[in-house]
């Protein structure tokens, strides 16, 4: 029997993630400032407080569908392998994605326009911590590619 070859088996998972963030200000202190250029109806203050950033990673693992042209034998054979070696490849991805999950605190001494250009300076905190958060998981994710195992097909 001539086995296939193994490498030209699309037998490759695919993890991706959705990184979902929000924030707030917590223990925050407002007092009247000076120094601001603001549009009408608007005024300048200082804000002090703590931008409160939380991340969540929604992880997707999509697995291989069995590939054409293979006897009983070797369909249980890849159907082993993507239960076993390929399935653990992809949590752990799932895993490393996820390293994004968690909140974290930023204090902030922010003056400006109250609430156009505080608000913008606030969100670019919270933006900031984010991208280096995605970048961060993406990073750690790849870490672990590319995946190679061996696959034995030589069966009847």
């Amino acid at each position: 029997m001539v086995s296939p070859d193994v490498s030209a088996l699309p037998l490759h998972g695919q993890t991706t993630a959705r990184f979902n963030s929000s924030w707030t200000l917590v223990n925050r202190r407002v007092e009247p400032a000076k120094g601001c250029e603001c549009p009408e109806g608007e005024r300048c203050f200082r804000i002090t407080g703590v931008v409160r950033s939380k991340f969540r990673a929604t992880v997707t693992v999509k697995m291989p569908p069995m590939p054409p042209g293979l006897t009983p034998c070797q369909r249980q054979r890849v159907h082993a392998f993507i239960n076993t070696e390929l399935f653990r490849h992809q949590r752990e991805h799932r895993i490393r994605l996820q390293s994004y999950d968690g909140v974290v605190e930023t204090a902030v001494d922010v003056t400006g326009c109250w609430p156009s250009g505080v608000r913008v300076e606030l969100q670019a905190v919270h933006d900031a911590v984010d991208e280096r958060r995605r970048v961060a998981a993406r990073d750690h994710s790849a870490g672990i590619d590319p995946f190679t195992a061996e696959l034995d097909l030589d069966c009847d």
